[in-house]
């Protein structure tokens, strides 16, 4: 819709997961490369976590673009028990047949199927996204997938991505031989000030547009910090709402005005962008126009 207005070639703020627009943040930076060396290393088990919407997925997703053809990669989403047999996902995502077999045939297969690829060279990395939804007997098949060995040689690695809590869940009673074979974890946090501005840039500029720095103004880098916690996809949600708003009004650069107007009628419909803020003192459309909203770019300047 906005693209044009904004000499855009792409849609710059989209939530689903896009590897080519992975802001390289030190934190994002830091569990990129511990990804990738899980994976040269061999590692039987990599762990990844963080809050809802600060970019597991798309880390996998760039993770995925960079495996070699030494590596047959199975990528399982759908964790929760409600969508069945969590061993049954796992052979799926290898394209191994499951009909018509028991959990032990399954299980038989599975193994057949990792020493199959060892005979050929091959190296076989499961990757499990949204992990925390697992119950104890999925992070329990996980382990006893992992024990699995030729003459020594581990023949499957491990990628999980999840939640916070899936740190909780880890450390439940019975599961201590699955954390003793985690070998490298990492976890993800919210974007600072700083970073949630170069973020923003970022993606404009991935987008296409020719200078990233005069599209939104300080203030409005600070509200959408505020507004966001810093959590990357709370950022893109309000980013391209108010490139909508400023494309409905004509106006070539988002300030603090288009982007508190954003956020009162968001709030108005009882579905804050992040819940959390209503810690914050409400931010008025007639502060922000008249100046009185002290912003950390406002206090910057005094």
């Amino acid at each position: 819709m906005y693209e044009s207005f904004y000499g855009l070639k792409a849609k710059p703020f989209s939530i689903v997961p896009q590897a080519e627009f992975l802001f390289p943040s030190r934190r994002h930076s830091a569990a990129l490369h511990l990804l990738e060396y899980g994976l040269m290393s061999h590692a039987m088990l990599t762990l990844i976590t963080g809050d809802i919407g600060t970019g597991k997925t798309t880390l996998i997703r760039c993770l995925l673009r960079k495996v070699g053809l030494d590596v047959t990669l199975g990528l399982v989403s759908f964790t929760h028990s409600a969508y069945g047999d969590f061993l049954r996902w796992i052979l799926t995502a290898f394209g191994i047949d499951t009909k018509r077999r028991t959990q032990a045939e399954m299980y038989e297969a599975f193994v057949k199927f990792l020493v199959e690829q060892y005979a050929l060279g091959k190296r076989v990395v499961l990757v499990v996204d949204e992990t925390q939804n697992l119950s104890p007997a999925g992070l329990e098949q996980l382990r006893l997938l992992s024990n699995v060995n030729v003459e020594g040689h581990e023949l499957l690695q491990i990628i999980m991505a999840g939640q916070t809590n899936l740190r909780d869940k880890l450390l439940q009673p019975g599961l201590e031989q699955l954390v003793q074979r985690i070998a490298f974890s990492y976890h993800l946090e919210p974007l600072d000030r700083r970073e949630t501005e170069q973020y923003i840039r970022y993606r404009l500029s991935t987008a296409g547009c020719s200078d990233s720095a005069t599209v939104f103004t300080p203030d409005a880098f600070d509200i959408v910090y505020e507004k966001s916690g810093g959590v990357p996809r709370v950022v893109n949600t309000i980013c391209d709402s108010a490139m909508v708003y400023g494309y409905a009004q004509q106006k070539p650069i988002i300030d603090g005005a288009i982007v508190a107007e954003v956020i009162e009628d968001r709030e108005r419909t009882g579905i804050p962008f992040l819940p959390r803020y209503a810690e914050h003192e409400p931010i008025s459309v007639e502060r922000i126009a008249k100046g009185v909203v002290d912003t950390p770019a406002a206090a910057d300047q005094r």
